[in-house]
């Protein structure tokens, strides 16, 4: 999964920041948090991309919502204010969550299927993905009944399709 590099540069600051006071899931899941209040109130994220709205009210703003958040959170949200880089906030969350993962040897999973996962499959297939990974993989499911059978797993930018309609693609494009 590609970030924006301006993101990614801030996510790696606060990343070595959180690594040397040993705090990186508690400061990851404050800027999961803030990036979760910008992305469900539209009305948050219109006043942070506004700009005739201060650098200070943005800064109230974002301060308030991360009112029990760690001192280095807290200051953070200063310095990407400052930069004037408040709306990039969602970004940034989600680099840290990918180089924590990457840190930690995670893995996000989302397996696509024709009809709901048992709980023996859905426990089947995560271990088959941490084995071939070799990684701890969290697995979320989804169904899509147009795939028609079959699964469709995607890590990161990978993706592996073994869906009925993928290996249909992949025949009438053989045939042409």
């Amino acid at each position: 999964m590609s970030v924006n590099p301006i993101a990614d540069r801030y996510a790696s600051a606060i990343f070595e920041l959180a690594t040397e006071q040993n705090q990186l899931d508690e400061i990851g899941q404050e800027l999961k948090d803030i990036a979760h209040a910008i992305r469900e109130y539209p009305d948050l994220a219109k006043l942070l991309a506004h700009p005739l709205v201060g650098q200070a009210d943005k800064a109230e703003t974002l301060l308030s919502l991360a009112a029990g958040a760690t001192e280095t959170t807290r200051n953070f949200i200063k310095v990407v204010v400052d930069k004037g880089r408040e709306t990039a906030l969602p970004d940034i969350a989600l680099a840290y969550s990918i180089r924590l993962d990457a840190r930690l040897k995670r893995a996000q999973a989302v397996a696509t299927t024709a009809t709901e996962l048992d709980d023996d499959a859905r426990a089947h297939l995560q271990q088959q993905l941490s084995s071939y990974l070799a990684q701890d993989v969290t697995l979320e499911s989804r169904v899509d009944p147009t795939i028609l059978g079959g699964v469709i797993i995607r890590v990161g930018d990978r993706l592996i399709d073994g869906s009925v309609k993928g290996r249909l693609r992949e025949l009438a494009a053989s045939l042409n």
